[in-house]
Formats: C-alpha cells, sequence, structure tokens
C-alpha cells in the first residue's frame, strides 16, 4: 500500500468557525469585494456587510469627488473594452446633482464615446447635444456626433458636424478622415437612391400602362366573388399607387410581351404592345388545371392545347385518352345580368379553339376574375360531359322562365 492510501490516525485537524472550505474556495471567494468578477445582485449585495460599506465609500464627499470617482470606474471599464459597464458607471456620474459643468461635460461626451462603441447611435446623439449646450465648441462632442450620424446614414448632418470641426480644428486628422469617408458614402447611398427611384418610376409606368392597355381593349375585370380583396394601397418607392383588379395576390400578373426582355425600358412601345395572361385550363372531371404563365394574347386556344395535351395528362386513361388536342372542347362560365355571384347561377359558352385568347376577353359576356382567365376544357363524349353539360343546361332553362 502507497504511503498516500495508508489512512491517518489522530484527532482531526482544527478548522475555525469562519474558515473557508477548501472544496468551495472559488465560491467563497466570489462573495469577497476584491475577488467578485461580476456585478452581484441586489439581495446578494444586501446579504454582504463588507460589500456595504465598501459601497457607501463611493458616495462618501462633495458630488464633484462622488461623480468624478464614478468617471474613473466608467474609463477603467472602458480600457477593458467593458463599454455598457463604462455607460453604466458615466450614468451614475451624470447623475449625482450639482456637479460642476466641466465635469459633466466630461461624462456626457466619455459615455457617448462608451455607446459608440455599442452603436447606440441615438444615445450618442442624445449626449452629445446636451454637452453642445453646456460648450457648444466642444470638439469631440461634434465629432461623436458627426460619427453617429454616420452610424445612422444621416450623411449630410454628418458632413455638417465635420465641417464644424474642422471650422474649430482645421489640422483634426480623425475630422478630415472622416469627412472624405462620409462625403464618399453619401454619393454611393445617392447613386442607389436614384436607381431605387428611377427603378419605382419604371415600374409605376409599366402598371399605368398595363392598366390603359386592359381599358383600350374594353375587357371586363371583377375580383374573385369567393374571396375577400383588398383595395388598399400600397408603395413603390415613395409613389402611392391603389392595386388595380388584375393585380391578384398569387404574383401572376397580365403583363407586356417583351418588355422584361427590353434593353431599353424607357423607350418601350406601349401602344403597340400586346398582353400575355396567366391562364387556366380547368378540367371539372378530374378536378385537376394546367397553368399557362403567359399566354399570349394572339396566341389561339389551340395552340396551348396542342402542347398541353401533346401527352396523355397523368388523371386521363393512359390507354385510351379522352383528353387529346382532337377530342376535346373548349368553355367559359359567366355570370347571367342580374344573378348573385355564388349562388350556382353561372352559364357556359362554347369556344371556337381557332379564337385568339384576346378575341376571347373581349366576349361581351366574358369575365376576368382576379386577373386569370379560366378555360374550361371538356371531352367531345362521355357521360361526364353529357352530365355536365345538362346541369347548365337545366340552369340556363330556369334562367330564360325568370
Amino acid at each position: 500500500m502507497d504511503s498516500e492510501d495508508a489512512p491517518i490516525y489522530g484527532p482531526s485537524k482544527f478548522h475555525p468557525k469562519n474558515a473557508i472550505n477548501p472544496e468551495d474556495m472559488d465560491k467563497e471567494l466570489a462573495k469577497v469585494p476584491l475577488f467578485m468578477r461580476e456585478a452581484p445582485t441586489e439581495s446578494e449585495a444586501a446579504e454582504n456587510v463588507t460589500l456595504q460599506a465598501l459601497q457607501s465609500l463611493i458616495f462618501d464627499g462633495d458630488p464633484d469627488e462622488v461623480a468624478e470617482n464614478f468617471k474613473t470606474q466608467g474609463n477603467d471599464c472602458f480600457k477593458a473594452k467593458k463599454f455598457a459597464d463604462a455607460a453604466l458607471f458615466y450614468t451614475k456620474g451624470i447623475d449625482v446633482e450639482s456637479i460642476n459643468e466641466k465635469l459633466k461635460l466630461a461624462l456626457l461626451l466619455n459615455r457617448a464615446a462608451a455607446n459608440l462603441e455599442l452603436k447606440n447611435f441615438r444615445k450618442v446623439l442624445n449626449d452629445c447635444s446636451q454637452s453642445l449646450k453646456i460648450d457648444n465648441r466642444n470638439v469631440k462632442g461634434l465629432y461623436r456626433a458627426a460619427k453617429a450620424l454616420y452610424g445612422i446614414e444621416k450623411y449630410e448632418e454628418a458632413i455638417d458636424c465635420c465641417q464644424k470641426v474642422l471650422e474649430l480644428d482645421g489640422k483634426n486628422q480623425s475630422g478630415i478622415t472622416l469627412l472624405h469617408q462620409t462625403i464618399k458614402a453619401k454619393a454611393e447611398l445617392d447613386a442607389k437612391n436614384e436607381e431605387k427611384e428611377k427603378m419605382a418610376k419604371e415600374k409605376i409606368k409599366l402598371l399605368t400602362e398595363i392598366d390603359s392597355a386592359i381599358i383600350k381593349r374594353n375587357l371586363k375585370l371583377e375580383p374573385n366573388p369567393s374571396t375577400t380583396t383588398s383595395s388598399k394601397s400600397y408603395f413603390i418607392g415613395n409613389h402611392k399607387r391603389v392595386p388595380a383588379i388584375w393585380e391578384n395576390k398569387t404574383g401572376n400578373h397580365v403583363r407586356f410581351a417583351g418588355y422584361e426582355d427590353s434593353k431599353s425600358k424607357a423607350n418601350f412601345d406601349f401602344i403597340n404592345a400586346r398582353l400575355e395572361w396567366p391562364v387556366f385550363f380547368l378540367y371539372p372531371e378530374f378536378k385537376e388545371s394546367d397553368f399557362i404563365k403567359h399566354f399570349h394574347e394572339d396566341s389561339t386556344i389551340a395552340d396551348h392545347i396542342n402542347v398541353v395535351l401533346e401527352v396523355p395528362p397523368p388523371f386521363d386513361n393512359q390507354e385510351h385518352p379522352a383528353y387529346t388536342p382532337d377530342s376535346v372542347e373548349c368553355y367559359f362560365s359567366y355570370l347571367p345580368e342580374g344573378a348573385i355571384p355564388n349562388t350556382n347561377s353561372d352559364l357556359l359558352v362554347k369556344i371556337n379553339p381557332l379564337l385568339t385568347l384576346g378575341a376571347i376577353l373581349k366576349n361581351p359576356k366574358y369575365t376576368i376574375y382576379d386577373g386569370i382567365p379560366n378555360i374550361i376544357i371538356l371531352p367531345k363524349t362521355g357521360k361526364f360531359k353529357n352530365d355536365y353539360l345538362n346541369e347548365y343546361r337545366q340552369k340556363r332553362l330556369a334562367s330564360s322562365s325568370k
């Protein structure tokens, strides 16, 4: 057996009543002000008599001495890069009543410096403003205000502060550097804002031209009766716009053909430009649909049916498909005059697939809901087609008998 493992005989070692337990050394030392690594909580401070005695010493002396003590502690924290703690000590110094103006000025400027490091730019500006009321020629206050203004991209005001710094101290290198930096940043921001404004104007013009093109074509648009649409205005840059009916929430909107690829949008020929619409092909037999994102108004329905149904759709019978370009018919539904939406009062109109989309949309009975035209696709034969059309025939008869 090693000597270290041998049992120790004899009386236990005496420990004074107030001795620190070696096993809790770190915990016990943390209660001693000299060894504290973190600020104590209010409850801990209330239980620590030694700490209370030390804290009372902080407020001993005249107001200037007390504030100066807080300033010193703040400076120590600042040097240790504990900027939040530094700002707290400077605040305690500022809050001491009846201190001299020079000391208050120093505390305000120091707190501004701490908050600059913390990027609390609004607080910096507040302290600099107060410091300039005490001494409107204090360079530090102007410089730190300029730094804060730069931080919140108030470049014109920052330039003004830099220029005032240089009026008071023409060789202030920090002021010169910040002035050049701010002038450059302002130029970049101005260029960016100018580009944003240009794009905003182009967007507003585009939307307005689409509005005009729809009116020119005498098309009928309505919000979807089954959904609640919002006419709440919105902004594009600084330009206010009330959304048109065709501006649906899906983001799939009518557009001018060729506009997106135009190299010179400012010179785009809106007068002679053609429209492209988002269009749904609906298959009520299977409650399915096909979506054509950009359906040119001069294209025929057959043009797209030939593409969409070139191969039998997944929902169709693959061996004996009923939905092929040559075996389907096209329709659109409309609401007769005086009929109430959402009351199953709509009727059908058969469409010649060789008609262009533009011609169909100009039909007086056609209404574009939510800016997306719908075309109903049915097989030419079959029970579903017969039942579907019979339902609409009954509605037509009921409508005509009224």
